[in-house]
């Protein structure tokens, strides 16, 4: 029997030393955490990515919807983890990071992000809401 997964594609957006980070709406899965953009990779991903990278451009879209921004800058791969979800899924996760070349304000989608903070990685590592994944996850961009 072949497996299947849950494909997630974040993104860790930094400028002048820090990441953007959002803290997931209440009503959404792990409402309250912090994490870095981004999200499922969706059927659409794979019918519009016309350079044929559909992870990249699932992050991409991701960003776009959550917190307003789009990506041109490159995107560059950091790591992919597995882990099973609050809700029974096997999830596969892979983590780009995308250094911007100039500020870009972030418009947080209320429908999924209580906010978007721009925050150091020693920050990260003291927030009380940001899981050990996720800062295992900053430490590593």
């Amino acid at each position: 029997m072949i497996k299947k997964y849950l494909l997630v594609a974040d993104c860790a957006i930094e400028f002048d030393n820090k990441l953007l980070v959002i803290e997931r709406a209440a009503q959404c899965v792990n409402g309250g955490k912090l994490c870095f953009p981004g999200g499922k990779v969706e059927g659409q991903d794979e019918n519009t990515a016309y350079d044929h990278d559909m992870l990249r451009f699932a992050a991409r879209r991701e960003v776009r919807e959550e917190v307003g921004i789009d990506l041109t800058e490159p995107l560059r791969y950091i790591t992919s983890v597995f882990f099973t979800g609050s809700q029974g899924y096997d999830i596969i996760a892979i983590l780009f990071h995308c250094q911007l070349s100039k500020y870009r304000q972030p418009q947080a989608s209320p429908r999924e992000v209580a906010q978007a903070l721009w925050m150091t990685r020693q920050q990260i590592e003291n927030a009380e809401n940001a899981p050990d994944w996720f800062k295992k996850y900053a430490s590593q961009v």
